[in-house]
């Protein structure tokens, strides 16, 4: 495992981020300038490659995303990369990138001085077509999908769906399940909404309502989706799908580093997955278990090429997660501006020091990142009108 120790000296290797609005003016598009990994170095304790810096991330509702998020927006800032944002259009909002519709042009924030856009993880359908109009040739796709009956559970808790639907407040998911259409069916009649709370993850990933159920057609569009994604990753197992991503992506362990987000007890949390509830939410949800399916397995057999090393440095990070954690919660890092957290080396990482910065950054919550974006956005889009670009 990787050695910690705290040091109270500042270290020049550090990146420091200062507030969003001090980048403003000396920000310079991530492609100018040298994208220098840990294993871009001389010294490196792995193969040289560099850091791709170009992805969508679909962020699935109630699925892990907004930790992802969280990351992806750490990393975006940290290394002054440009965003696809929201513009806060009457047909969108500051969270939604088209969503629950496919994204159209006019919905996001334009373009600066022809810079590529770099990074898109705001809420929004998957369209390749869409995304490839907007994001460069070598963009990396990435996604993440949840065990289908747990975010079944996570969905109603999240949007009151026994209230909406009007469902009896005992045996509210069995209740459910023995009618979905009959409960769903009104809800969304009335709303006009074409999507369903309660199969979020195949119409996040582009699979719509009316061909959830069609066995050959959706195997037919996974199949194609884990040729498009470079990664999709596993919620039940967050921890390995990070390693592999930092593999994959040439990042540093310090990249891949979150914040866990807490859900809390509620009653449904408790409700256990029996042989038959499980058969009928298959039943009703035919797309979300294929998705899941597909990708868990497609997951076990990327780790599985990676050879013994990767379980190694799955406990590398989390046990530099697990300390990063302490030091930035509750420690030094927390309180004192002056302390560091350092872990040596390891065949998988080139030391890290982890500051104040970073512990603010962490500790941070995917909406203040989201605006802190928006900021530097808005800032940048507005010191051009006043020149009159």
């Amino acid at each position: 495992m990787a050695k910690a120790t705290e040091l109270t000296f500042r270290t020049r290797n550090v990146f420091h981020l200062s507030s969003g609005i001090s980048l403003i003016c000396r920000w310079r598009p991530f492609e100018d300038r040298p994208v220098e990994s840990v294993s871009a170095r001389d010294d490196a304790p792995r193969k040289t490659c560099r850091k791709k810096t170009n992805f969508v991330f679909i962020k699935v509702h109630k699925a892990g995303g907004t930790a992802m998020c969280q990351l992806f927006f750490r990393f975006g800032l940290r290394h002054r990369l440009n965003f696809v944002l929201p513009n806060g259009s009457s047909d969108t909002t500051w969270f939604n990138l088209g969503w629950p519709n496919p994204l159209k042009e006019g919905q996001y924030m334009r373009r600066i001085n022809d810079e590529p856009f770099n990074i898109l993880t705001n809420h929004a359908v998957y369209s390749r077509d869409v995304f490839q109009r907007i994001m460069p040739n070598d963009t990396a796709y990435l996604a993440i999908l949840r065990e289908p009956f747990s975010h079944l559970k996570s969905a109603m808790n999240y949007y009151n769906l026994p209230g909406k639907y009007r469902l009896p407040r005992k045996d509210a998911i069995t209740a459910f399940l023995r009618r979905p259409s009959f409960y769903e069916g009104p809800y969304r009649s009335r709303r006009r909404q074409r999507f369903s709370h309660t199969n979020l993850m195949a119409h996040d990933m582009g699979i719509k309502f009316s061909a959830r159920l069609d066995t050959e057609y959706v195997e037919r569009y996974v199949t194609r989706l884990d040729r498009e994604f470079l990664l999709v990753l596993i919620l039940e197992y967050l921890d390995e799908s990070l390693v592999l991503l930092k593999r994959y992506m040439c990042w540093d362990m310090e990249d891949i580093l979150y914040k866990k987000i807490y859900s809390g007890n509620y009653d449904l949390k408790s409700v256990i997955a029996t042989p038959e509830l499980r058969q009928k939410h298959e039943k009703w949800s035919k797309a979300d278990y294929i998705l899941y399916r597909h990708f868990n397995r497609s997951l076990w057999t990327k780790i599985n090429r990676e050879g013994q090393d990767f379980w190694a440095e799955v406990r590398t990070f989390r046990d530099m997660h697990a300390r990063t954690t302490r030091f930035c919660r509750t420690g030094e890092g927390r309180e004192n501006q002056t302390a560091r957290l350092v872990f040596d080396q390891t065949p998988w990482t080139q030391r890290v020091h982890i500051d104040f910065e970073f512990c603010r950054l962490l500790r941070s919550g995917y909406a203040p990142m989201r605006h802190q974006a928006h900021v530097i956005r808005k800032s940048r889009l507005q010191g051009l009108r006043s020149t009159g670009i």
